[in-house]
């Protein structure tokens, strides 16, 4: 009985991530987020004919999105990731990446993270980073990686599809910078 109904809960949880990952396609061919929040870009559901509020939807934030063209302007002209980075710390420009941190009374406070190379740069094949995300230039990609489980530790672990199983959907109205 026990193996029976191991094997009943492991193939609805391969039903759950089919529906998932069919959820998340479906999101991107809607020109909508599919999950995580993008620097220079700010949430903004639509509500639909019926009055339900639809998600993931984005707009440009013009705030950010000067950055974003600040970056990809400076690393055009010369200067490395690492420059930009020590500049915008230097003029106390928040980073991306929002941490908390407990107040003297105890009570979580987000903080705006400093500027780091690899918030910048990126890694080159995973198209990680604000200098190789296609975003930027107009164009969604979508699945680039899966996230299967480790049987041992039960963490996610990141693993790259091949190139020619990822999506590229044009979305102009998201582009912030120029080729």
């Amino acid at each position: 009985l026990i193996a029976l109904m191991s094997s009943l809960a492991e193939r609805e949880l391969e039903k759950i991530a089919e529906r998932a990952k069919r959820g998340a396609r479906s999101c991107i061919l809607d020109r909508r987020s599919a999950g995580g929040r993008t620097y220079g870009y700010i949430s903004a559901p639509r509500v639909t004919a019926d009055g339900k509020v639809k998600k993931g939807y984005q707009r440009i934030c013009p705030s950010e999105a000067e950055i974003v063209r600040r970056i990809y302007d400076e690393y055009a002209l010369g200067k490395s990731p690492l420059e930009i980075a020590r500049r915008l710390n230097l003029e106390g420009i928040p980073g991306p990446r929002r941490r908390r941190r407990k107040d003297e009374d105890e009570t979580e406070v987000p903080v705006r993270s400093q500027w780091q190379v690899s918030t910048i740069l990126g890694h080159a094949s995973r198209r990680t980073g604000i200098l190789r995300n296609e975003l930027y230039r107009g164009w969604r990609l979508w699945n680039l990686r899966t996230y299967p489980k480790n049987p041992d530790s039960g963490k996610r672990v990141a693993r790259q599809n091949p190139l020619e199983d990822a999506e590229r959907i044009e979305d102009q109205d998201m582009r912030i910078v120029s080729e």
